[in-house]
């Protein structure tokens, strides 16, 4: 059996590139792995049968579906990757079209599933502008990865 780490945060936190940066020979990250399945209960059986020494899965829905989550991953390493919400608001605002109002309400879900993820998981904080120090990168491969 695999050792599990999540990688999550809200939207447009580089969570794709985060999980790409974190593949090797023994550890894959799974990005948005929820998008080829119709149920997280088959996305899990899936992970779980994965042949790595460790298995990612970088997704900021993460907080969308918290309960389970913290029902299935709590013991396993998360990172969370902050950045600020209204970044985050006008970048979506930008590629999306989507009313203001709806991107707020959707962000407010994520929030408040991040904060229960904060609250049940074991969880390294990490600041959004902080991804480009090469030392901040290594904590968090360190974190999520330790025997690699």
């Amino acid at each position: 059996m695999s050792n599990k780490f999540i990688i999550t945060g809200f939207p447009r936190s580089r969570t794709a590139w985060l999980s790409a940066l974190l593949c090797s020979e023994n550890v894959i990250c799974l990005h948005e792995p929820i998008n080829n399945f119709i149920s997280l209960d088959l996305m899990k059986m899936y992970v779980d049968e994965l042949d790595y020494e460790y298995v990612g899965i970088s997704d900021s829905s993460i907080a969308l579906n918290h309960f389970f989550y913290i029902s299935y991953f709590s013991e396993y390493p998360v990172v969370i990757i902050n950045r600020r919400k209204e970044e985050v608001a006008n970048s979506l605002l930008k590629i999306t079209g989507l009313p203001q109002t709806k991107i707020e309400r959707i962000l407010n879900m994520v929030e408040f599933g991040l904060n229960e993820i904060r609250a049940n998981c074991n969880v390294l904080e990490i600041d959004y502008n902080d991804l480009d120090n090469i030392n901040v990168l290594k904590v968090i491969a360190d974190y999520c990865t330790p025997d690699v």
